[in-house]
């Protein structure tokens, strides 16, 4: 997407003194007051009501319905189905990971969505109508594949807010689906049931570990279905179609038959989320990014946000953006910044909001299909990319490594290399 307005337009404000800033994270926060009821009342949504945990999972379709063809992936759907009806206490437990990796995921691409499409070669804005110098264009796509970058970060987007708002419906149907994606992080930030921290620490208590051992061995069991399903994604024919969007279909088809005298396939509660944004995106990632040339390089932080960050140029009383050094504290010198943050005004608070510039795996088919595993199931392949939060993090890996001595110290200085992005401007 190419923005069209001007840099005035962009950066518009309706008050000169200075608001209050706030956060993706920190905009979801509780008022005090009820933040402190939720917690007396281990509120969540994440955890079933007394009444509707007998009806969840039952009469369930069995693996080879939905997955005729692949009997790998249908013999780990039944084995997880059957550990959940064996023992129903671990649904909090999996949605919480399952939940939370989403949000992380959602965080993570807005920062690289929000840096590409403020990153316009060939497009001048100096006045109010903007021009576009073509011959820039080209020459930018052929360096760094600008535009088809912009358009798979696009399909990442459309996907990660169809599946994180689907599965909070999942959890409480009647929840709008207009406002799904919105009032979800409201929920999940303040959620006050399972903590997850007391399955990341180490345990000595024999008792507590044979408890846990249960939640673990069904994560690992999850977590093993959802590798196997999302492995299809790199099976793709001369077409360009894998072999997972073809699977997908199938299910989207009999939970949403288009012939009316088909039976409807129930499934209570919805496990997987297909609508026609996901399939588009299921579809068009792996292929599109397989035409990325290897010689590509990375597209760094938007030039016109640096500028403002070196300049510190201010609109109505306030920064228009800034770096950070590596101990989260402001700084004008961009040889010391870590991170780049643009301040934008809505309404009565200034919203911070991080800038990434692209992560190396956007550059390749490999890479790009282990961020849509991820997106689809798969949050193992998430381990060691500094996505997750520290705690998520390490119960996947202790329920992946159960013999292994992880902390969550040692998890959070875990990072990949192959999703370093860059930072210098063009």
């Amino acid at each position: 997407m190419i923005i069209t307005e001007s840099r005035n337009t962009i950066f518009a404000s309706v008050s000169s003194t200075q608001k209050p800033i706030i956060n993706r994270s920190s905009k979801n926060d509780l008022p005090p007051e009820l933040l402190a009821e939720a917690q007396q009342k281990n509120i969540s949504i994440l955890a079933p009501t007394t009444a509707n945990l007998p009806l969840l999972y039952k009469n369930y379709p069995d693996g080879s319905v939905l997955f005729p063809n692949n009997v790998d992936v249908a013999t780990k759907f039944n084995t997880v189905i059957q550990e959940i009806l064996k023992n129903p206490g671990v649904i909090e437990f999996f949605r919480k990971i399952h939940i939370q990796s989403l949000n992380s995921i959602y965080a993570y691409f807005m920062k690289i969505y929000t840096n590409l499409n403020l990153t316009n070669p060939g497009c001048s804005q100096e006045t109010e109508t903007p021009t576009a110098n073509i011959s820039t264009f080209l020459i930018d796509e052929t360096t760094y594949a600008t535009n088809k970058k912009k358009l798979i970060m696009n399909h990442f987007i459309n996907l990660i807010q169809a599946q994180f708002g689907s599965s909070i419906i999942s959890y409480v149907p009647t929840t709008p689906s207009d406002m799904a994606v919105s009032l979800g992080k409201v929920f999940i930030h303040n959620d006050c049931g399972i903590d997850l921290k007391n399955y990341s620490k180490p345990q000595t208590d024999p008792k507590i570990i044979a408890d846990q051992s249960v939640y673990f061995n069904f994560l690992q069991k999850y977590i093993d279905f959802f590798q196997t399903y999302t492995n299809y994604l790199s099976q793709i024919d001369t077409n360009g179609t894998n072999q997972f969007y073809l699977m997908a279909q199938f299910i989207s088809n009999l939970i949403n038959p288009k012939d009316t005298k088909q039976t409807t396939l129930l499934m209570d509660p919805a496990m997987f989320f297909y609508d026609i944004e996901s399939m588009r995106a299921i579809q068009f990632i792996p292929f599109v990014s397989s035409t990325i040339p290897a010689s590509s390089k990375l597209i760094p932080w938007a030039p016109i946000i640096t500028n403002a960050a070196i300049k510190n140029l201010t609109t109505n009383g306030h920064a228009i953006a800034y770096f950070k050094d590596a101990t989260g504290k402001i700084t004008p010198n961009q040889n010391e910044a870590q991170k780049l943050f643009l301040l934008i005004e809505t309404g009565p608070v200034l919203f911070e909001q991080e800038l990434l510039a692209q992560p190396e795996w956007l550059n390749s088919q490999n890479g790009n299909i282990r961020i849509l595993r991820a997106c689809l199931g798969d949050f193992s392949a998430l381990v060691g990319t500094g996505i997750l939060d520290i705690v998520t993090e390490t119960v996947i890996q202790k329920s992946m490594n159960p013999d292994a001595k992880i902390s969550p110290q040692a998890s959070a200085k875990r990072k990949n290399s192959a999703l370093a992005p860059a930072k210098v401007s063009k």
